[in-house]
């Protein structure tokens, strides 16, 4: 446990209420979804090693954009993350520059090839990325399915 949280029963600012209220819905989001990409990540390591999936990336929808940190001159260049279910990896995030993602979208097969070296498992998100990945399992379980028949 983080030594750092607060408790409920620490002193109360009512102007930080809204803030702690949204802190304790992600940690309830993070939770479901470290629960359910457990079990997608096990059945797709058991799937790959019998041989029943190949290696491929499937990947779904854009779940987040941060810009780069302040520079002298400014960019307008980020990071974007892709919900992903990659085999061999499991769920995760794939984290990209945006100026890179939009010269790949144009290349055939290169976002999903380039995936890998770009792949966040899911164990080293942080828990508002988990909650946005655990939004997307649905999606990406579909994928997954189609892709085996």
């Amino acid at each position: 446990m983080n030594k750092n949280r607060i408790s409920n029963n620490d002193i109360s600012e009512p102007r930080l209420d809204r803030i702690r209220k949204r802190l304790e819905v992600l940690r309830c989001f993070a939770h479901a979804a470290q629960k359910r990409i457990l079990f997608v990540n096990t059945v797709v390591a058991e799937a790959l090693e019998v041989g029943l999936l190949p290696q491929t990336a499937l990947l779904g929808s854009i779940v987040e954009t941060r810009p780069y940190a302040p520079t002298p001159g400014g960019s307008d260049s980020g990071r974007v993350y892709q919900a992903a279910l990659l085999v061999p990896g499991g769920c995760g995030l794939v984290r990209w520059d945006s100026e890179e993602l939009s010269e790949l979208k144009d290349v055939p097969e290169a976002l999903e090839a380039q995936s890998f070296d770009h792949f966040i498992p899911f164990d080293d998100l942080d828990q508002a990325q988990q909650a946005l990945l655990g939004c997307e399992v649905d999606r990406l379980i579909d994928m997954l399915v189609q892709n085996c028949e």
